[in-house]
């Protein structure tokens, strides 16, 4: 996402509608896009019209929210394209801009836009001493540090922002419906701010990007506990090695993705396995229902990989650690692709294509 922010060219090709995945028209498939207002045992609410949804199955795949632009808040293409072309102009029409928040989208965010606009004050604030904390080698980190310094970005580590000054005193927008459920609908940027750190530091920006820690979905999943343990974690909620909840009162319910607490750092491929695992077991469980009632299924257990990532920071730099080791940025930016897999993703989900292997159902 922030290449399209920096790109309007990138960003407007990141819309795949639903209509566009010939699988999902099999008669088979109901989409539904509607917002939830509470997920329990039973059914799943819609918070406009209070339907509600029975199931046999869950699974949960609602990631964790940001808010926007980070976070996507459009319904429609044409929304989501009217709102990009709104945060580009923002940022080509700025002098200077400050990114809160050095995890791998603050980080990316800032090689993003001096890369793109060389010529503009880029500021990254972070209160850890390196940038993209996790289960990170150092060498990872410092390498991220170095290339962003490199890019000229002026990089503050070690600083947390404890208030934001803005320059005039205009009141703060009412919040839209929903947006307690739904952070994407809150717009982050503020414009015309001086944010001042701890340390007393000022830093006057004309735009503010705030990439700080995404929020869970817990206070619309409304599952309680049977253990003495809560059902979220501060990483999410709890599951088995089968994604299945980690409470013996729901193992018709998996959970996938950003929103479980699977030790591992949070990544879209990562969720893409996630779904594979739950899907081949719900298989499981139907299957077994099928051949003796109350019978136990054979469940195939998430094997947890390696701590690995691409960092992409702009269209000449890149840092790779996998299996152990940092790949340095010279062969990196060799290995991502210059769409950032954009491409391969399309054509995984069949995007725009009617494979002749998906034909039959």
């Amino acid at each position: 996402m922030t290449r399209g922010l920096s790109q309007l060219d990138y960003g407007r090709k990141l819309w795949a509608s639903y209509s566009s995945m010939p699988w999902l028209q099999h008669p088979s498939f109901t989409v539904r896009k509607e917002i939830i207002s509470q997920v329990t045992p039973q059914f799943v609410e819609l918070a406009g019209s209070q339907e509600r949804l029975k199931f046999d199955y869950l699974v949960l795949a609602m990631g964790v929210s940001r808010q926007a632009p980070m976070g996507v808040s459009a319904s429609t293409k044409d929304e989501f394209i009217k709102e990009l072309e709104r945060d580009h102009a923002a940022i080509a029409s700025a002098k200077s801009i400050a990114i809160v928040g050095g995890g791998a989208v603050g980080t990316e965010l800032a090689a993003d836009l001096k890369t793109n606009f060389p010529e503009k004050n880029v500021t990254l604030v972070h209160s850890r001493n390196l940038p993209v904390p996790g289960p990170f080698m150092e060498e990872f980190r410092q390498g991220a540090a170095d290339i962003l310094r490199k890019l000229g970005v002026r990089t503050l580590f070690g600083q947390r922002v404890v208030n934001e000054i803005p320059a005039d005193t205009c009141l703060e927008p009412e919040a839209p419906e929903f947006s307690d459920i739904l952070p994407e609908l809150v717009d982050s940027v503020k414009r015309n701010v001086t944010i001042e750190t701890a340390s007393g530091e000022k830093i006057k920006a004309d735009l503010v990007f705030n990439c700080l820690g995404a929020k869970t979905k817990a206070p619309i999943v409304n599952f309680p506990s049977s253990t003495d343990e809560p059902m979220f974690t501060p990483n999410g909620i709890r599951v088995k090695s089968s994604l299945q909840l980690d409470d013996p009162k729901y193992p018709h319910i998996f959970a996938v993705g950003d929103i479980s607490n699977r030790l591992q750092a949070k990544f879209a491929g990562a969720a893409v396995y996630d779904g594979r695992v739950a899907g081949e077991n719900i298989a499981r469980l139907i299957d077994a229902a099928s051949i003796v009632e109350g019978s136990a299924a054979e469940l195939v257990e998430y094997q947890l990989p390696d701590v690995s990532m691409c960092l992409v920071l702009g269209e000449k730099h890149a840092l790779i650690q996998g299996n152990g080791h940092v790949v340095p940025s010279e062969e990196a930016v060799k290995m991502c692709p210059p769409d950032i897999k954009l491409g391969m993703v399309m054509q995984d989900n069949y995007i725009g294509t009617y494979p002749v292997a998906m034909q039959t159902f």
